[in-house]
């Protein structure tokens, strides 16, 4: 009875495309496992009308229910794909997410538009659900939030040519070595540097060495 729900991921944090779907979390659940709050809710809201589809990932590092919902009534044609999870407690830290995320945008505001270009293209080849083996919006943002770190001038200001700031996030990450390449948060620059034709509009990033900086989890 004291549960609570919100919304978080990218229709939030205004990250989203056509293809986001909506991230909804069930705070302060009952205390029991996360793969039975999952199936729970699944036997809740599979009954309710507007819902055409239903499915308990509950082998999952984070068990989450998928709902395909009738947008706009069972008729309409159109379906929004939604994600419910439940944290025991108001403590959740999908929505601690959302006010770093809400943060790093407005101080890098060249981030939300490399990401959303990307964010567009993998989904257009399904690689944007982590289930199937692509690529989750979180982790998209933390390696775009790398790149523009790595490729940004102090102070931060300056215009950015978003141009050649996307082709140098795709020649970046093209020539990124993940196998040897340790990649956590930070907002010290990565000492490891951009292909120099594609300088994102910034200068570029001096050093040696492969501890790029990003984040530590999705």
């Amino acid at each position: 009875p004291l549960a609570q729900v919100a919304m978080y991921g990218s229709m939030r944090t205004g990250l989203a495309t056509p293809a986001s779907d909506l991230d909804i979390v069930v705070l302060n659940a009952p205390p029991a496992p996360p793969p039975h709050l999952v199936q729970h809710l699944r036997q809740i809201l599979e009954a309710e009308p507007a819902v055409v589809g239903a499915s308990a990932l509950t082998e999952a590092s984070h068990p989450l229910l998928k709902l395909q919902v009738a947008a706009g009534g069972i008729y309409s044609g159109s379906v929004l794909d939604v994600d419910v999870s439940a944290c025991s407690g108001y403590a959740c830290a999908p929505i601690d997410e959302v006010s770093i995320i809400l943060r790093e945008v407005h101080a890098r505001p060249e981030i939300r538009p490399l990401l959303l270009v990307v964010k567009a293209y993998l989904a257009t080849l399904g690689l944007h659900r982590t289930y199937t083996g692509g690529l989750c919006s979180h982790a998209l943002f933390l390696l775009v939030r790398a790149y523009v770190v790595a490729t940004e001038e102090t102070p931060r200001g300056a215009p950015v040519d978003l141009g050649q700031a996307l082709m140098g996030l795709l020649d970046w990450y093209a020539n990124f070595d993940f196998s040897s390449t340790q990649v956590r948060w930070s907002d010290r620059p990565s000492p490891m540097p951009p292909p120099p034709k594609y300088a994102a509009g910034h200068g570029g990033v001096g050093g040696g060495g492969s501890n790029c900086s990003m984040s530590d989890g999705c």
